[in-house]
């Protein structure tokens, strides 16, 4: 769980690093803003083609129940 927010918050590290190199390359905002909205439209397009169908867990299939095991 741990890697995954790691992973996860390197583009909290690195967007405001690359949004800054663009601006100080064109002079404008334009560009880091176009780049955060493909990045976010990329996201979204991936999470719709990858992500399966999101359903609960029926939990009382997979584990047994513990409270009901005679002591």
């Amino acid at each position: 769980m741990g890697i995954q927010n790691a992973i996860g918050n390197l583009a909290g590290i690195g967007a405001p690093v690359v949004t800054g190199m663009l601006v100080d390359w064109t002079g404008r905002y334009t560009l880091g803003f176009l780049v955060t909205g493909v990045v976010g439209v990329a996201g979204a397009g991936s999470w719709f083609v990858l992500v399966r169908q999101v359903e609960p867990i029926a939990w009382s299939a997979i584990a047994p129940n513990i409270a009901a095991a005679p002591a």
